[in-house]
């Protein structure tokens, strides 16, 4: 049998099947350490330059220039921790919502605002994550 669905979706025993092979459908959730996520923000092509960068103005004597690279690099790892956090807890609302709450042609907005025609109602909860539905909203 092949694991394409059809336009109707899976029979509920072929889900049934595939759930006992393959397990849910799931992200797993692991969170790194924050050591470790710091350093992977500082293990990339753009921060190794920086870094070289930080490196030649310190061998050259330029302090002052090395220093503002430094707060450069580390401003960008801090925001990027910063986003990849808010993100994290998109994702943890997602995974609590009921089931039903992400259908078809839902929107989820991080930024507190979306558009949306008729019907479309946004409601605001603490982390600012609104989902649209078809037709109504629900708290993500």
């Amino acid at each position: 049998m092949s694991d394409a669905a059809s336009p109707r979706g899976l029979s509920s025993a072929r889900a049934r099947d595939l759930l006992a092979q393959v397990g849910p459908n799931m992200v797993p959730e692991q969170r790194p350490r924050l050591a470790a996520r710091i350093a992977a923000k500082l293990w990339a092509p753009v921060p190794w330059m920086l870094e070289i960068t930080i490196a030649l103005e310190v061998a050259l004597g330029k302090w002052l220039e090395a220093a503002v690279v430094a707060v450069v690099l580390a401003f960008n790892a801090g925001l990027s921790l910063v986003q990849e956090g808010r993100a994290q807890a998109a994702v943890g609302l997602l995974r609590r919502a009921p089931p039903g709450a992400q259908g078809p042609g839902g929107t989820a907005s991080l930024s507190g605002t979306a558009t949306g025609g008729p019907g479309h109602r946004p409601r605001r909860n603490s982390s600012r994550i609104l989902l649209y539905t078809s037709g109504r909203s629900t708290l993500g």
